[in-house]
């Protein structure tokens, strides 16, 4: 088997500017900082795609990623998987969709973009940053405000991935796992039906074949 081609934030737009769309599916080692992360912001898309998971993390689940990016930088964040969509357009660009890791990715850019604070008894040598928020770190703190900017996690891109093979590898590779649902599984499938079904299990008020009719029971205290 050959070896498995690496590629950084540094070099990605270069390296994969030079793949044919027309090219089978591959997979590529990789890494990224924070600062590509806060960068690319606008052309990340970490959104929900039907093969994932919905699951909502806490504000105090995001807290214990940035605590490990600062405080216990030697745990290290888990790999993210990101499929990378070529553009259509010789001059378009790039766009990275988070297969795995969304709410880890999600966590970092919410802290960047200010929408929560650090948690309680965080400390960074001598300085202690319980509670601020992006704007406070940044502008009392500039030293970690960089080593956050720098700090690395490992990745790996795809490149010409279809989303039935974008869902098959996040549910057969990625999440095989005894938990994944049979909902979740069937949300994998994409296409107008399953986008269709999928929206008007959420929606109030939606305007629903009858296949889809619901009774509300209202139960009274005795």
């Amino acid at each position: 088997m050959a070896e498995m081609k690496f590629i950084s934030c540094y070099n990605a737009d270069e390296e994969f500017s030079k793949i044919d769309r027309k090219s089978p599916p591959k997979c590529y080692n990789g890494w990224l900082n924070i600062r590509f992360l806060n960068d690319s912001n606008s052309i990340i898309e970490t959104g929900n795609r039907a093969y994932q998971r919905e699951k909502v993390a806490p504000v105090s689940w995001k807290q214990e990623i940035m605590r490990t990016v600062l405080v216990d930088g030697h745990a290290g964040i888990p790999e993210v998987h990101f499929r990378v969509i070529l553009p259509k357009e010789p001059d378009g660009a790039l766009t990275f969709e988070v297969i795995d890791g969304q709410q880890r990715v999600t966590a970092i850019l919410d802290f960047l973009n200010g929408d929560y604070s650090l948690g309680e008894e965080m400390t960074v040598g001598r300085k202690n940053i319980s509670g601020m928020d992006i704007t406070e770190l940044r502008r009392s703190n500039p030293k970690i405000w960089t080593q956050l900017m720098e700090y690395g996690i490992s990745c790996k891109w795809y490149t010409n991935l279809s989303k039935r093979l974008t869902a098959r590898l996040f549910i057969k590779v990625l999440n095989n796992v005894n938990d994944m649902k049979w909902q979740e599984k069937r949300n994998a499938v994409v296409g107008p039906y399953s986008n269709y079904v999928r929206e008007s299990a959420r929606k109030d008020g939606a305007i629903l074949h009858d296949l889809f009719t619901r009774t509300t029971t209202t139960v009274r205290g005795k």
